[in-house]
């Protein structure tokens, strides 16, 4: 009994009660970065991972075959071919032609590249400007969102198309100020809804938690508050490019 009891002793002072005991199977935990939580969530959808191999495999062929067609070829007015119905026989349009005689297939390429192109950089570009005003907004609160809304507020009085016409008309006619001009009003819808969610956000508990903590207010946007709204601001996202 008394050879037990000393076995134990010296069991307790060679071991290091000052260390917290850790089994192997304990990892210290990461944040996820928002890109990888948005990845997560459309790998886990098969239908949203379906549409989007599709979508990019259907952009990749539209500029590819639109990189290999000339537009003057493809506008170039052909009347005696005027009309003509769908055919497979060679040097012929599968989808015919216009009252100019115009091929449709090529029009329509050069057509859905422009779409893309343009939706594309008004989509991306209103959805940056206005997920950052919307997390300033939401976040800071007080005069800052007083003055935003306010100016918002503003924004949305002007006639959308009357301007977007008059600065296509004043600039070049090309699809890039086209673009230019629409996202110049893009970005407030998308803006209200951030400045919603984030002010949502706002009042969680682990939001208070990382102020109490003093946590800096970029540390709280970027890894508390954005990845909580990611799928949010995927959704708008893609609604406002379609």
């Amino acid at each position: 009994m008394n050879d037990e009891k000393r076995a134990a002793v010296v069991d307790l002072e060679g071991a290091d009660l000052g260390q917290p005991q850790t089994t192997e199977s304990e990892q210290p935990t990461t944040i996820p970065s928002p890109m990888a939580i948005m990845w997560k969530e459309i790998y886990a959808d098969k239908l949203a991972l379906f549409s989007l191999i599709f979508f990019v495999s259907m952009m990749v062929v539209v500029f590819i075959w639109a990189s290999q067609l000339d537009p003057r070829e493809a506008l170039r007015l052909n009347l005696p071919t005027r009309n003509s119905p769908p055919t497979w026989e060679l040097n012929h349009s599968f989808l015919g032609s216009d009252v100019a005689g115009r091929n449709i297939v090529p029009l329509m390429i050069i057509g859905a590249r422009n779409s893309f192109l343009l939706s594309l950089m008004v989509a991306l570009s209103s959805s940056v400007i206005g997920i950052i005003v919307g997390l300033v907004a939401g976040f800071y609160g007080g005069q800052v969102d007083n003055v935003i809304m306010r100016f918002i507020d503003f924004m949305t009085i002007i006639p959308t198309l009357m301007v977007i016409i008059v600065i296509v008309t004043i600039l070049d006619h090309s699809v890039l100020n086209f673009g230019m001009a629409m996202v110049i009003f893009g970005w407030i819808g998308m803006a209200r809804s951030m400045r919603m969610m984030t002010l949502r956000q706002g009042v969680m508990d682990y939001v208070s938690a990382s102020k109490t903590l003093g946590t800096r207010n970029l540390v709280i946007i970027f890894r508390e508050v954005i990845p909580n709204i990611m799928s949010f601001m995927i959704v708008i996202t893609s609604s406002s490019k379609a």
